[in-house]
């Protein structure tokens, strides 16, 4: 049987299944065998073939195979057992070639017809396509320079474990003249992360596909596009309007929280009003006249709508930056040699628990505005680990967030 914790997954473990054809067959298919569950899917698409196509529901073709559109498909992450594992590959080879199967496999007959593939999980999963993507516009804005790179390891249950693949992990990283930036552990998401510099040669090669040895490295699930935090440019201004109303009479704890840009705090629509917790500095890193987004996200939060002129909030607002202004016109951005996962882990756990430096900071929040996407990452088929955190840290701490 296969375990139903994505998280466990281990890569010596993980078949492919590629599938093509009705989704919905296929799942029917999937229900008759015993035992047997899929962990994760992606959706993905795959060229029409004598195999596998749509069926055309268009007059005078209806029924006809349609092999100008493509097939939808998706993978799914299975973790057997090893034995298990290399049974089931031993049955997939012996049905590709015609073979009649051994008593008690017959069903899996008809799971092989709606695949397109089964492997092991290797370096083809290991760089998705928003990745190969990412790295040649990287390359191509400047075709010398290091490329900065997100990395999820396998994520394994045992700390030694653990240890143990990011020693072999650092180590490939080094031969490679690639240099480490951050790692993070998360272990309540089963997440392990490190963000790299890899050189514009060896970047090139790997979108070339070739098999180097972080893209063989057994330790490697995915090699992504660096998380950076995006938000829409077309904003309205804060602009002066009439008087803000009376300063608060008494300094009530925040409820709510906004984790965003550095603000202007001293502005008059917001002066009094915010409890800024800033333990990374990113405030002596902001130029004062670009700081935009979160100046503007903090007046709407307290404000509301300045033209319907509503009274304020009673309460102040903590504010936690994760971005900086850093000038000459560049949009505020969150610090490149960071994880932001780690960055928004981190941030709220220092806001209800405390963290090295003292106690919970905000206890009392129980909303967040997180008015912030990723721009490298927009969603298009499984949970990223970011999704997976706000999810974990939401029922944790009973946090709403507004995303």
């Amino acid at each position: 049987s296969l375990r139903n914790d994505p998280a466990s997954i281990a890569p010596e473990r993980a078949l492919v299944f590629e599938v093509a054809g009705s989704i919905t067959s296929f799942f029917e298919t999937v229900r008759r065998i015993a035992g047997l569950e899929f962990l994760a899917d992606e959706e993905t698409d795959f060229e029409p073939d004598a195999d596998f196509a749509e069926e055309d529901d268009r007059k005078g073709r209806v029924g006809e195979a349609r092999m100008d559109k493509v097939v939808g498909g998706r993978l799914y992450l299975a973790m057997p057992d090893v034995a298990a594992l290399k049974q089931l590959l031993s049955l997939w080879d012996h049905w590709r070639q015609g073979e009649p199967l051994d008593r008690g496999f017959a069903p899996w007959s008809t799971v092989f017809d709606n695949l397109k593939a089964l492997r092991p999980w290797g370096p083809q999963d290991r760089i998705p396509e928003e990745t190969i993507v990412y790295w040649r516009a990287k390359l191509e804005a400047a075709p010398h320079d290091p490329v900065r790179t997100e990395v999820e390891l396998w994520f394994h249950e045992s700390a030694e474990a653990r240890l143990n693949a990011y020693s072999r992990f650092r180590a490939i990283v080094g031969t490679s003249e690639g240099l480490i930036l951050d790692h993070a552990v998360i272990e309540e998401i089963g997440y392990e992360g490190a963000l790299i510099d890899l050189p514009a040669g060896m970047v090139q090669q790997l979108i070339d596909r070739h098999a180097l040895r972080l893209a063989i490295c057994d330790d490697v699930m995915f090699l992504r596009p660096q998380s950076t935090a995006q938000f829409p440019t077309e904003t309205e201004p804060v602009e002066p309007g009439g008087e803000p109303g009376p300063v608060l009479a008494a300094v009530l704890p925040p409820v709510a929280a906004l984790f965003d840009g550095v603000p202007v705090a001293a502005h008059r629509l917001l002066r009094g009003r915010l409890m800024i917790d800033d333990p990374d500095d990113l405030e002596a890193m902001s130029v004062v006249g670009e700081r935009t987004h979160g100046t503007q996200m903090a007046s709407l939060i307290l404000h509301g709508d300045r033209n319907r002129s509503g009274p304020a909030l009673s309460r102040r607002l903590y504010v936690r930056p994760v971005l900086y202004a850093p000038g000459n016109g560049r949009r505020e951005q969150p610090r490149g040699d960071r994880l932001l996962i780690d960055v928004i882990y981190r941030a709220v756990r220092r806001m209800k628990e405390g963290d090295t430096e003292g106690p919970a900071t905000a206890p009392d929040v129980f909303l967040v505005n997180l008015s912030l996407g990723d721009e490298n990452r927009p969603f298009s088929g499984p949970m990223s680990p970011w999704a997976k955190l706000l999810d974990m840290l939401s029922e944790r701490y009973g946090i709403l967030f507004l995303v």
